[in-house]
């Protein structure tokens, strides 16, 4: 599930891309009780601008896991570098 097409694209392009189904939208366009995982990488916090975003965001994921299904998601703290050794990584 994606918004862009054009990553969509990309992510068509790759090796064992046809075991996948990719889906053009957003969270809103997934039906109920379909997926037993949701991952939402660190970069994915940018588009959601307002606090109603990420509220019909996380809903839809939510109605779109089957029971005992997650969601994985990544968090980024800027403030610490920890990969290039700027600065250190514990919490």
């Amino acid at each position: 599930m994606d918004p862009a097409a054009a990553s969509l694209d990309v992510a068509r392009s790759k090796a064992g891309a046809a075991a996948v189904t990719w889906i053009h939208g957003d969270a809103t366009d997934l039906p109920e009780s379909s997926a037993d995982l949701a991952v939402m990488t660190g970069n994915v916090a940018q588009v959601f601008i307002t606090d109603d975003d990420w509220s019909r965001t996380l809903l839809a994921i939510r109605a779109a896991l089957r029971p005992g299904a997650h969601l994985v998601f990544e968090t980024r703290r800027p403030e610490r570098r920890g990969r290039n050794g700027a600065r250190g990584t514990s919490a």
